[in-house]
């Protein structure tokens, strides 16, 4: 698929300039998320950032949000990348 493809190519840049992280994991994990996404980005973390509200309202909406026919037209295209992060379909 397209963003696999898009990954791929950016992975293989010597500077892999990109960081997957999927929501639950920062609702979860918070701390030790921001920690990773903070060294990353080579900024200093702070308690404004971990005191940040994330709920788990946002967790699945991305499979309840959409009709089961356009679930199935996307399926294809963002399997591999879901699963990769933790989704299921």
């Amino acid at each position: 698929d397209l963003y696999n493809q898009i990954f791929r190519n950016i992975s293989s840049n010597k500077e892999k300039k990109i960081f997957e992280v999927s929501i639950e994991k920062l609702i979860y994990e918070k701390e030790k998320k921001f920690k990773k996404i903070t060294n990353f980005c080579d900024i200093a973390l702070n308690q404004k950032m971990l005191n940040f509200t994330l709920t788990d309202k946002s967790c699945g909406r991305w499979k309840k949000n959409f009709k089961k026919l356009d679930l199935k037209k996307l399926e294809p295209i963002l399997r591999k990348t879901t699963e990769r992060l933790g989704y299921e379909w």
